[in-house]
């Protein structure tokens, strides 16, 4: 096997030209080799002209008529071809003269590109297309031609002609083949080279529905080499990290049971196993790598309350980390709830966070003052200094990197320990997957819900049933129920036609907007659910990300608001609505940030205001050309 070559060893390739590849990872001529395309395109076949049809791509060849420039809203080039059997407009935005002089009269093309319907017949606009000689035959591509993924300054042709370049300067050895002979020939799949080969350069007959579904032979093959690579580099650095030695958190179990005995109910079994995993992992002396999977109230976050007792216990710190404020303050009231009335003191340190107030949690958070410190990203910022951090606890794994949490992880690397780690997720995760993508880690699944947990129904209805949905909202509310109403959007876009959150709300500014279409001409986003709860209470209004206009404290007051109804009675928080639009903001959790009695409706951003099923693709262009007329008056 001979090392890797720069690519600027291929002919025409300079640094500037290296310096473009670059964004798109290619650095050498091997990596050129494993730039894959994107899809294909069949132009081994030359359409007549009399043939084309309006929305199909194809290869066409024919004689130039006439080329001009004209001025029709804006400077462009258009010429005329023939080949006796029909005609085709080519339609220029960007040229140059020495395009022009080339496209004159007589002149024979071959081009490709997809035909559309014009004001004088079908017209290809930007085909990519190249001159041959009159008298000379040319003859078809040999093989289907590959879209590659592009950046600026590169162009299809020169990206095909290096790739082509760097396959025929591979000899056979350039290209270490690490799989063995005998797992390809049982998984039928052939060699690295051949399947290089293939995806470059398929054949004419190649079966091109494989080919665009990624399961092909060749690429099965690629792909097969690249899930094992990523599983191996996992299984190498969870060896790595745990041939550090970890804090053994061996605790006489008093903070536990003092937990425990405080809860009105009983641990499940799931929970219960979950927790026994995790108790032998902190016992030993190597960090320990976990992830406890589970739906959506089915007690997680309790057991990981459970098993952070054992590193408090001994004096040692705790940390838990959510992706988003929100998250992050409903993680700190139940930790509170739960850990204060025990004498351990709970730290909440998210961005949001300044002055003196920060300060003070910084210096809690160094001096040892805060046991358990629960936050966002501003956890692994230079300025957090942590005293014995011994566990550290990630919710919702798949909203951070695994370089995320090793960030995390060497906060606490302190007299050469490393601190363990326990990530909790509520996305199902098949155990295929969990093999590859969390390779690095160990799977405990809580796969039973508490006793009277109802099961939920998911039900999807068209936008054209909106309002039996909102009159479903009245009638439930006004039985002293809950509803919440997830939206896609926070304010309205005049780029994406959804429903926005703050145009739903009572108090969402003007209503007037509020009206606007949001699904198709005949459809209006009328009446709002918030006015369907207007007879016996309010709507709160809970947001992934505070609004300044409200105060920071916002957030805090719409889950108060549906917690004292909870406790209370009062005939507030009818409607609960959620923004979906910032990081925060995700439909299953609402119901344990605010303390939601049995929820009566349970509405998907589906029903909020996306794209009804089938709707007027003209209305869709209206919108879009509405926002592009914007944009051009917003630079002017």
């Amino acid at each position: 096997m001979t090392l890797p070559k720069p690519v600027t060893v291929l002919r025409g390739v300079g640094s500037a030209q290296a310096e473009r590849l670059r964004a798109l990872g290619v650095h050498t001529t091997q990596d050129l080799l494993f730039l894959l395309p994107l899809r294909y395109e069949d132009r081994t076949r030359v359409v007549p002209l009399g043939e084309l049809r309006a929305g199909q791509r194809a290869a066409v060849e024919g004689e130039v008529l006439l080329t001009e420039v004209v001025f029709r809203g804006r400077r462009q080039m258009l010429c005329k071809i023939a080949d006796g059997s029909g005609f085709l407009t080519l339609r220029f935005f960007y040229f140059t003269a020495q395009q022009q002089k080339g496209l004159a009269r007589g002149a024979r093309i071959r081009c490709f590109g997809e035909a559309r319907r014009g004001l004088k017949g079908l017209e290809i606009v930007h085909p990519e297309y190249r001159l041959i000689d009159s008298k000379a035959r040319l003859v078809p591509e040999e093989h289907l031609t590959p879209i590659y993924p592009l950046t600026e300054g590169v162009t299809q042709g020169r990206l095909r002609l290096l790739i082509r370049t760097a396959l025929d300067q591979t000899a056979a050895g350039d290209i270490e083949d690490w799989l063995p002979p005998a797992v390809l020939a049982d998984s039928h799949l052939p060699s690295l080279r051949d399947a290089l080969l293939y995806v470059h350069r398929p054949p004419a007959d190649a079966p091109v529905d494989l080919l665009l579904s990624g399961r092909h032979p060749a690429q099965r093959r690629l792909s097969f080499e690249e899930l094992l690579a990523h599983q191996l580099s996992l299984k190498l650095l969870r060896q790595r990290i745990q041939s550090d030695p970890g804090w053994p958190l061996e605790s006489n179990g008093a903070l536990k049971a003092g937990l425990l005995a405080a809860l009105p109910f009983k641990l499940t079994r799931a929970q219960q196993r979950a927790l026994a995993e995790i108790e032998r992992d902190l016992e030993q002396g190597k960090p320990m790598l976990r992830l406890v999977q589970g739906d959506v109230g089915c007690g997680k976050t309790l057991v990981a309350a459970l098993a952070a007792t054992q590193a408090v216990e001994i004096g040692r710190q705790v940390a838990l980390m959510a992706p988003t404020e929100l998250l992050a303050d409903q993680h700190a009231q139940n930790f509170r709830r739960w850990f204060e009335p025990l004498g351990v003191a709970v730290a909440l340190l998210t961005g949001r966070q300044t002055g003196k107030a920060r300060s003070a949690v910084l210096e809690g958070i160094r001096e040892g003052h805060a046991p358990i410190v629960v936050g966002t990203h501003a956890l692994f910022q230079e300025s957090v200094e942590f005293s014995a951090l011994a566990l550290v606890i990630v919710d919702e794994q798949h909203r951070f990197g695994v370089h995320q949490r090793l960030s995390l992880r060497e906060k606490g690397a302190s007299d050469g320990h490393q601190p363990h780690q326990l990530i909790m997720t509520a996305t199902p995760i098949p155990r295929t997957l969990a093999m590859t993508a969390y390779a690095d880690l160990d799977v405990s699944v809580i796969d039973e819900l508490p006793p009277g947990r109802t099961p939920v129904k998911t039900v999807v209805l068209a936008e054209a049933r909106r309002d039996e949905v909102v009159q479903r909202i009245r009638a439930a509310c006004l039985e002293g129920r809950q509803t919440y109403w997830v939206c896609p959007l926070i304010d309205e876009s005049e780029e994406m036609p959804y429903q926005a959150g703050n145009a739903l709300s009572s108090r969402g500014g003007n209503r007037r907007r509020a009206r606007r279409r949001v699904a198709g001409p005949r459809r209006w986003a009328s009446p709002r659910p918030h006015a369907a709860v207007r007879e016996g209470g309010h709507d709160a209004a809970l947001q992934g990300r505070e609004n300044p206009a409200l105060g920071g404290d916002h957030g805090d007051r719409s889950r108060r608001r549906c917690a004292e109804r909870h406790a209370h009675g009062h005939r507030e928080c009818r409607a609960l609505r959620v923004s979906a639009a910032a990081p925060a903001a995700r439909p299953s959790r609402p119901r344990s940030a605010c303390k939601f009695l049995p929820l009566a409706v349970s509405l998907a951003a589906v029903v909020a205001g996306t794209r009804a099923a089938g709707g007027d693709a003209r209305h869709q262009r209206r919108i879009r050309g509405r926002a592009a007329r914007s944009r051009i008056a917003r630079t002017r």
